[in-house]
């Protein structure tokens, strides 16, 4: 386990804390995607600010069509 190289894994958890400055200003779909290649990544991701009902909305439906249900492990919002 090297904690210097960023492929490496090991037994830890990467939170990605993702600040209302960097949200601020991009679209509802760049904000999903933002969050979901986090995710996808093996990341927890946190919001400093939430999503808009719509945005939540919007995140969750592109959720289901992107998920395979055996590697799905929530979503919480």
């Amino acid at each position: 386990d090297d904690p210097d190289d960023p492929d490496d894994s090991g037994d830890g958890v990467r939170i990605d804390m993702i600040s209302g400055a960097r949200m601020q200003g991009l679209t509802t779909m760049e904000k999903i995607r933002l969050i979901l290649d986090g995710v996808r990544d093996g990341n927890i991701v946190i919001l400093e600010e939430g999503l808009s009902p719509d945005e939540e909305s919007r995140l969750i439906e592109v959720t289901m069509t992107e998920i395979s249900p055996d590697d799905f492990t929530g979503i919480e919002i």
